[in-house]
């Protein structure tokens, strides 16, 4: 009885392990919805970080917290 078993297990391994490689049906990618143009929206107009006065040297002083100006002095921003 145990010289089938033996026999037996292998089979048994196979055949689960060639099922559990059985996928599901074929995924359809759902369409979203999209406009044609976005830059003809009403209203929209380009950004240009760069145009305006504010000094972005220090920017985080902004907020006037001592807890984020001490650990901005601590960082080091040099590469070693």
């Amino acid at each position: 009885m145990q010289r089938s078993s033996v026999r037996l297990l292998p089979l048994l391994l196979v055949g689960s392990a060639l099922t559990a490689c059985e996928v599901g049906p074929n995924y359809n990618l759902p369409t979203a919805p999209t406009p044609d143009t976005y830059r003809e929206i009403e209203g929209w107009t380009p950004a240009s970080p760069n145009a305006d006065a504010a000094d972005k040297a220090d920017w985080w002083t902004i907020f006037n917290d001592p807890v984020l100006n001490d650990l901005e002095q601590k960082v080091s921003t040099t590469k070693h």
